[in-house]
């Protein structure tokens, strides 16, 4: 199987970068190449509409990225959580996906997995939401997503819970069951489980739009110690000290981590 992954970290060797490397060895790719979208110029898209019909008039590397992509027999998409959302790197590539537009019939059903990395439990946000809705825009064949927790460089590679997570990602690509979570539900036009509750007694769904009629009690029970609540500033002075304390952290756990990451950084070649 020939894997190509697309990373949005601009980290090199950050737990994106490393995560898909060794997800694409569990899947015994016969190659593997991945892209550092943060090394490549990618320009802001100027909604002109000419890729739908012909090539991008802007000049940089997409369209080596959309080649990569073309030629695969499955892809892995895997960024960080900046601000409980995609990072920056990640969404001016989707900006740029009108271009896939003229490829849906190459790329449909092309599987593709993904997972975001965060630094804290119930740090992800609406990542990924971002990351399903980036793989589904793209025209690929989703076939699973997760979070994998872990702040520092390796740090993914010291929590056993992300092996699992990543096993199950890897037999999803080569042709396994889809990866789902137990007791979701999903909307049954695309799938996917994320939904607005603005109203009562209907919902949408974020990815399709569509819409259901619900019995939904106005009454919430919040399940505790559940989420990340930096909504006030005692929380937000607390959060930038943890992640101050970060530096620390690393320096305690460096050699630990130089460690996990020569035990688990898989080959690949970057373009």
């Amino acid at each position: 199987m020939k894997i190509f992954a697309i990373i949005g970290s601009p980290r090199k060797r950050g737990n994106s970068e490393m995560g898909a490397r060794f997800l694409a060895s569990l899947a015994s790719a016969e190659s593997f190449q991945f892209v550092r979208l943060a090394s490549k110029t990618i320009k802001d898209c100027r909604a002109c509409y000419r890729c739908l019909e012909g090539s991008c008039p802007l000049e940089d590397d997409y369209g080596l990225i959309l080649e990569k992509i073309l030629e695969a027999d499955g892809v892995i998409v895997a960024f960080p959580s900046y601000f409980f959302g995609e990072n920056a790197a990640a969404k001016r590539f989707l900006d740029r996906g009108l271009q896939f537009y003229r490829h849906f019939e190459t790329l449909r059903g092309k599987p593709a997995v993904g997972f975001v990395t965060a630094g804290m439990e119930f740090g992800e946000g609406y990542a990924k939401l971002a990351l399903d809705n980036m793989i589904e825009r793209m025209g690929l064949e989703n076939r699973g997503t997760d979070v994998l927790y872990g702040a520092l460089p390796g740090e993914i590679f010291l929590r056993k819970e992300n092996f699992g997570k990543m096993e199950k990602l890897a037999g999803a690509l080569t042709g396994g069951e889809r990866v789902r979570r137990e007791g979701e539900i999903s909307c049954e036009v695309c799938g996917y489980s994320y939904f607005d509750f603005a109203r009562e007694g209907t919902v949408s769904c974020l990815i399709c739009g569509t819409r259901y009629e619900v019995k939904v009690s106005p009454e919430l029970s919040r399940i505790e110690g559940s989420g990340v609540h930096l909504f006030d500033l005692d929380k937000l002075v607390e959060h930038r000290q943890w992640l101050i304390g970060m530096k620390q952290r690393f320096l305690a756990v460096r050699d630990e981590l130089k460690r996990v990451i020569a035990e688990n950084l898989r080959p690949g070649e970057e373009i």
